[in-house]
């Protein structure tokens, strides 16, 4: 074993806090097996689809070519019906004799050609339709490799599920920086986050408001928001799905309120673990956009005055050389105020600055 189960966990909860990049653990993790490779996977059984959004040692043309066997691969049916096989490291064969899993056209067509026939794989965690997996895959693993294998991924189990919740507890958190009620006040506007199956993860004063008094949308036991105009919900649900491919904007006229649903932007790694996450705006139709109080938005987030000048800019639509010629300033000076501006408002472009904190109007 080159890696101890306690330095993978090290390594697991450094890539959960930000420390080390996931990728670092992965490709440690696939040190593990000879010839090793090491994928994380989300399986939709409903839609007979399947991400896989980190992988380590395995060729990205092949991650390519994957989807075409998403509805052949014979091990989520198997998968599927362990229930008690979650958080537990399983062997291949303990899926499907390996003389049946020879004869597939998953075997034959993918595992095979690309070196990975052996396979040892982790269910982190069932979500309604969905299957988290983690799996390690070879073509040289002996019998005692691929039991020592599962025992690893056993014991990596509890803290990959806790890697698990934790992002999806702070997903908002992230996204929205540590003010993040303050932000939505400054916005003034009805703002919310919806995460994945629709459930409501924040929520602005105005949007708690709406919700009480409107008539636009219900809000289910659980906590999930439905739109009672079909196209919105439509669209609301088309966004949350991992498999997305749409406009990250999309905006809709309504009788009494300006709807604007805004795909948040995350990393491949954060979206495995959370899911998506839909920004809902909500403008009255008729009334005067508020525009943001600069001050009271410096103050929560804490910005200077430059920075503030340079937040002033964007909003206006300038280029970084018209902000540095209106402030008398050089462009890299500008780029410099532009970086921490970024930094303290958690974002990492002028697009999403302009996405999360002006929220389109």
């Amino acid at each position: 074993m080159i890696n101890s189960a306690e330095k993978l966990t090290e390594l697991a909860y450094a890539a959960m806090l930000g420390e080390s990049p996931w990728q670092h653990f992965l490709d440690q993790l696939a040190l593990e097996v000879p010839n090793g490779k090491a994928i994380v996977v989300v399986h939709d059984n409903a839609a007979a689809r399947w991400h896989i959004p980190l992988a380590s040692g395995v060729d990205p043309r092949t991650l390519k070519r994957r989807g075409a066997y998403a509805c052949a691969n014979p091990f989520i049916a198997q998968t599927t019906t362990l229930y008690n096989g979650i958080g537990v490291g399983i062997v291949d064969e303990a899926l499907i004799p390996l003389e049946q899993l020879r004869k597939t056209e998953f075997y034959n067509d993918f595992l095979e050609p690309h070196e990975m026939p052996s396979r040892v794989s982790l269910t982190i965690e069932q979500e309604q339709d969905e299957l988290f997996i983690l799996a390690l895959l070879s073509d040289s693993m002996q019998q005692q490799d691929k039991l020592r294998a599962a025992g690893l991924l056993t014991q990596l189990s509890p803290h990959l599920s806790r890697a698990l919740r934790y992002y999806r507890r702070s997903s908002t958190k992230r996204l929205m920086g540590t003010h993040t009620q303050q932000f939505l006040d400054a916005l003034g506007t009805a703002v919310l986050l919806v995460g994945e199956h629709s459930r409501i993860e924040i929520a602005s004063g105005h949007a708690e408001h709406l919700m009480a008094t409107g008539d636009m949308w219900r809000i289910t036991s659980r906590g999930q928001l439905q739109f009672l105009d079909d196209k919105l919900e439509a669209s609301l649900k088309a966004m949350l799905s991992r498999w997305y491919t749409g406009a990250g904007t999309l905006n809709f006229p309504l009788a009494e309120y300006q709807v604007c649903l805004v795909r948040m932007i995350k990393d491949s790694i954060s979206c495995y673990f959370e899911g998506p996450t839909v920004a809902v705006l909500l403008e009255e139709v008729g009334k005067a956009p508020q525009r943001l109080d600069l001050s009271g938005f410096g103050a929560v987030f804490q910005l200077s005055a430059a920075e503030g000048r340079a937040l002033a800019g964007i909003i206006d639509g300038k280029s970084t050389q018209q902000i540095a010629e209106d402030s008398s300033r050089s462009v890299e000076t500008i780029r410099s105020q532009l970086k921490s501006l970024y930094r303290k408002t958690n974002c990492h472009s002028r697009e999403d600055l302009l996405k999360r904190i002006l929220a389109l109007r």
